[in-house]
């Protein structure tokens, strides 16, 4: 029920027109895959079903893509591994080991923040480059 109230303020209300319009005038065709990478990282924190989020974002990260003439296939390369970074971070992975060797959470986030930071420069560094 969730994805169909977002799916009504992106696409019914024009939500996602105004969206696609802001990111149109924040970015240009080489810095639109990084910002859709990092945009794509942020809301992975809020919503962490790929699925889902896709459904929310599509409707301004396709027509971004077409008004910047940025190459589609990078930028969706760029969602998807904004949405595989950070679930580092939210690391439902873990769950079975962390409940079989009885650790915490927070025993384990230090060793994937960095992994997590590294990759998010990494990747924004390439996305520039390929771009």
């Amino acid at each position: 029920m969730c994805n169909l109230g977002n799916m009504y303020l992106i696409g019914g209300i024009g939500l996602g027109m105004v969206i696609t319009h802001f990111f149109t005038s924040l970015s240009t065709a080489s810095t639109w895959p990084m910002i859709a990478f990092a945009y794509s990282g942020l809301l992975n924190i809020a919503v962490p079903s790929g699925g889902s989020k896709f459904v929310i974002e599509a409707p301004y990260v396709v027509p971004t893509t077409l008004d910047l003439g940025a190459d589609l296939g990078l930028v969706l390369q760029a969602y998807q591994m904004g949405d595989g970074v950070t679930s580092l971070i939210i690391a439902f992975f873990c769950l079975p080991y962390l409940a079989n060797y009885r650790l915490k959470f927070s025993e384990v986030i230090g060793y994937t923040l960095p992994a997590v930071i590294s990759i998010f420069v990494l990747s924004c560094a390439y996305f520039l480059i390929r771009a």
